[in-house]
């Protein structure tokens, strides 16, 4: 298997960097940027969730794409819980818009809130024996869930990646989905915001 190429810098619009400083909406999430980000970091976390924020609707798709290219799977979500179900925001390789949320993979990333999750046998979990999404004929063998924590400690919900192969994921790979799942949050707090 190769190397994976190098990700190219893809510059900020001058109008979503306006527009991420200067609406008053953005203070919750630029205080949670302040609070939780070293100074030096700050600025390119800002960077990076103004591009976000700039893609609209196809942010979230674009999250959930990028979090399989970098683990190399073909399943994933973003999944946000909804009292006792699962609505996937976005999703690759899946073809459900929602799940019961008790007894699945995502509850258990949920409750472990500073971690990245990783069940290396989905389908010969016991715990997992009446989940919904092995219900669909998945066949899942590896997967690894970042909750998706906002600044003020709620958990929205999991990002996730699955394979129907077995196989580890890389300290590299797990911490990218983690960071993925930061940006994600932020996204999701953000749009939550209220506007000026």
């Amino acid at each position: 298997m190769s190397a994976p190429a190098a990700a190219a810098k893809v510059p900020t619009p001058p109008e979503a960097r306006a527009r991420l400083t200067s609406r008053p909406g953005d203070a919750p999430v630029q205080a949670a940027l302040s609070a939780q980000v070293p100074a030096p970091r700050r600025a390119a976390e800002q960077r990076r969730l103004a591009a976000l924020q700039a893609r609209g609707d196809d942010a979230h798709a674009y999250l959930v794409e990028t979090a399989l290219r970098i683990c190399r799977m073909p399943l994933g979500a973003m999944a946000l819980r909804d009292g006792p179900w699962l609505r996937f925001k976005a999703q690759a390789g899946v073809a459900v818009e929602a799940l019961p949320l008790p007894g699945s993979p995502c509850e258990l990333a949920m409750r472990c809130a500073d971690q990245v999750t990783v069940i290396e046998d989905l389908g010969g979990d016991p715990r997992f024996s009446g989940c919904a999404l092995l219900a669909q004929g998945l066949a899942i063998r590896t997967w690894a869930g970042a909750p998706l924590v906002g600044a003020s400690g709620k958990v929205w919900g999991v990002l996730w990646v699955a394979d129907r192969r077995a196989g580890p994921l890389s300290p590299v790979q797990l911490r990218t989905l983690q960071l993925l799942a930061r940006q994600t949050a932020l996204l999701l707090e953000a749009a939550e915001a209220p506007r000026g």
